[in-house]
């Protein structure tokens, strides 16, 4: 399972990546990701 943190930059939320997520999921900078799809909802 891969885990993140998310931190606040000023009114900017974040979600760290590793360089691994970024790779394994051919990902570049300015791609939009549908974070409902990605992430399960906390209840």
């Amino acid at each position: 399972m891969r885990k993140r943190t998310i931190k606040k930059y000023g009114n900017t939320w974040v979600i760290k990546l590793e360089s691994s997520d970024v790779k394994d999921f051919d990902l570049k900078e300015g791609d939009v990701v549908d974070i409902e799809e990605s992430m399960e909802k906390k209840k």
